[in-house]
């Protein structure tokens, strides 16, 4: 599969938690990004999602609403905005430190 490069940069935020099996593992929880014009540096366009965990309902700490799509749904989507861009991962505390 050949990769275009496209002319906006993408900007991208995750939402993630500690999975508790196994220990140490992270689990998606949501996605963000915003597609932003390199020569006028305004945002284009804009993406966001929750994301259900695939074993959330072993879980009591996560609460998503049961209409959140899983990863394998939302990936195609993700992947569409990333390839071919200027990627920049927006780092806020996660606490996951």
């Amino acid at each position: 599969m050949a990769t275009t490069k496209k002319r906006e940069m993408v900007f991208f935020d995750v939402e993630a938690a500690q999975s508790p099996s196994p220990p140490g593992e992270c689990r998606l929880l949501e996605f963000a990004a915003i597609l932003v014009c390199p020569r006028r540096l305004v945002e284009v366009s804009s993406y966001s999602t929750l994301i259900r965990p695939d074993d959330v309902a072993n879980d009591g700490s996560v609460h998503l609403p049961s209409s959140a799509p899983s990863f394998e749904d939302v990936f195609p989507d993700i992947f569409e905005l990333l390839d071919g861009r200027a990627v920049f991962m927006v780092i806020l505390n996660s606490g996951l430190v």
